[in-house]
């Protein structure tokens, strides 16, 4: 499919009127097939709401042999999308991040549980190698 991506060198920007708009099943065949064929790598998916008030789904994916960015949109139908993750794991924690802040739903996403508890509420949803020492710290 042509215009598929905005592509974008690093520290450069674009009008977001030039973000290519896909429907969702061909956002996630350009993006799946982006990573899967072409060598890209993820490096971010959100959603944006833009100006007409739409939720647009946005990825961001660096391809490191072109030693660029490619970007690219789809419009979920109403509050659910089917969920990239089986297909790429590393849309795991992206994917629970959109649903917890907008509520947008990745259908069939494995483990779709909270990425943040407010005031220490759910402990031990997220288990962590226990370790401890002055240097000791945990990283996501």
């Amino acid at each position: 499919m042509k215009n598929e991506f905005l592509i974008l060198k690093n520290g450069v920007s674009a009008p977001l009127q030039e973000l290519p708009v896909l429907t969702m099943a061909q956002f996630r065949e350009t993006v799946l097939r982006g990573i899967a064929s072409d060598g890209l790598r993820i490096g971010a998916l959100f959603v944006w709401d833009d100006p007409a008030g739409t939720s647009r789904l946005v990825a961001v994916l660096g391809d490191p042999a072109a030693h660029q960015f490619r970007l690219t949109s789809g419009v979920p139908e109403g509050k659910s999308y089917p969920s990239l993750t089986a297909e790429c794991p590393a849309f795991h924690w992206f994917e629970r991040e959109i649903r917890e802040q907008t509520g947008i739903v990745p259908e069939g996403h494995p483990w779709l549980k909270p990425i943040r508890f407010e005031n220490g509420a759910a402990p031990g949803v997220t288990e962590y190698f226990p370790l401890e020492g002055k240097a000791a710290h945990e990283v996501a």
